[in-house]
């Protein structure tokens, strides 16, 4: 797997444990102790081994598609690093990035502008616990949580969903004891790499520099995925399908302050208290999500001042039968994308080049995990041309796309069951 492999892959990584609620408080510094992370959805069932060191701990395992996968995170200076345990590189990542790969994040979030309630106390996994319930107006079922004031953090996890089915996130195999520093530092012989946040900073601000805000004051309508720029007094409207989640990531790009207003719509209705106002600050971003549960049909994003880069997508429910990934390319861009063995995919790539109408990239289809290569095509697409590529299980295991100096591609990706 190349570098630029790696940098796009763990973008695909737990999305669905991350369900788009606030931030939930970040537990202190507990005892060391190591434990094993099960996290079991209707189908399938994650583990991931788990290290703890005062305000440190370490999560090995595999991303989704397989991936090997080494977090080092710092709760005391909310700092994070990616390692690869292969490639022996690593990179920083801010807890914003790290929030759509680290379970850990994402189950510590999920019971954010949640009515909290204490009803008692259990002992799980050998550990007393207070127990707590967790609803929320207009919410059906109640989450339950289980805090270990010994070990500072929850042990437990319960999230009720449709059918009567259930995710559920716990410790397991809990062994107090000290833990080995050397996991929670970066090995002598791995080399720091550029992440993808801090590479798309650096192409920002030479870009910013050629912007001026008031070419951009317009209306622009599209449908999911999209990704454009927007000035003061634009307005973007787009088309999003209902039964999806909802993922937009909101760039500042200018050398001001970006006033945004985002407005999700209901069968031609702006739902009032889904309404998203923000000030973002130079190179700053925000990341809007919305449930499917809203029903949602259309988002509009209006910039008031400064300029920004604005990019909507979709993706299907975790619990969903059908596995739906949206991704838009820009230029000189790359993403990667993993396969399940057992399931049909369907790729669909349309040109969406604003500027000069037509987009280039370069497909690779891959056998093993981005090696024996099976064909490798050099494209160019204009905008509104789609191309479409069905797998049979087991074809076709990854795929990488680049984008050239032309980019602005749209990539949906559909993998079915048998």
């Amino acid at each position: 797997m190349t570098r630029r492999d790696w940098l796009v892959f763990y973008g695909i990584f737990l999305l669905f444990f991350c369900l788009g609620l606030g931030m939930f408080g970040t537990p202190v510094a507990a005892q060391e102790f190591s434990a094993q992370i099960k996290i079991s959805q209707p189908k399938e069932t994650y583990h991931f081994d788990y290290f703890v060191k005062e305000h440190l701990y370490r999560l090995e395992g595999e991303d989704s598609s397989g991936e090997p996968m080494v977090i080092i995170a710092d709760r005391q200076d909310d700092s994070y690093l990616g390692l690869h345990p292969i490639m022996k590189f690593y990179m920083e990542f801010s807890r914003e990035e790290m929030f759509l790969f680290n379970p850990i994040i994402g189950w510590e979030m999920i019971t954010d502008k949640y009515e909290e309630e204490k009803t008692g106390t259990e002992v799980i996994a050998g550990f007393e616990c207070e127990k707590y319930v967790y609803t929320q107006e207009g919410m059906g079922g109640a989450i339950e949580a289980w805090y270990s004031p010994e070990l500072k953090q929850r042990l437990k996890i319960i999230i009720p969903l449709a059918n009567l089915e259930q995710s559920i996130f716990e410790l397991i195999d809990i062994q107090l004891g000290s833990q080995d520093d050397e996991y929670f530092r970066i090995p002598e012989d791995y080399e720091r790499i550029t992440s993808p946040a801090e590479q798309m900073q650096t192409d920002k601000k030479e870009e910013s520099a050629s912007i001026s805000s008031s070419d951009f004051s317009a209306i622009i309508k599209g449908e999911s995925p999209i990704g454009r720029i927007l000035g003061a007094g634009s307005v973007m409207q787009v088309q999003v399908i209902p039964s999806l989640e909802k993922n937009l990531v909101i760039e500042n790009i200018g050398d001001k302050d970006a006033l945004i207003i985002v407005t999700p719509f209901r069968s031609g209705e702006a739902i009032e208290n889904q309404i998203t106002e923000k000030i973002v600050s130079p190179k700053g971003k925000t990341k809007p999500s919305f449930s499917s549960s809203l029903n949602i049909e259309k988002i509009e994003i209006k910039l008031n001042d400064g300029t920004v880069r604005a990019t909507v997508l979709q993706e299907s429910h975790f619990a969903d039968d059908v596995k739906r990934q949206e991704y838009y390319l820009l230029e000189n861009f790359g993403q990667g994308l993993f396969l399940n063995e057992g399931k049909q995919v369907q790729l669909i790539i349309t040109g969406d080049n604003e500027t000069s109408g037509t987009s280039q990239f370069e497909i690779t289809f891959f056998k093993g995990e981005y090696q024996d290569p099976i064909e490798k095509l050099d494209l160019s697409m204009q905008k509104g041309e789609t191309k479409q590529w069905e797998f049979q299980p087991g074809e076709v295991k990854t795929i990488d796309i680049v984008t050239g100096d032309s980019g602005g591609v749209k990539v949906i990706v559909e993998q079915l069951p048998l």
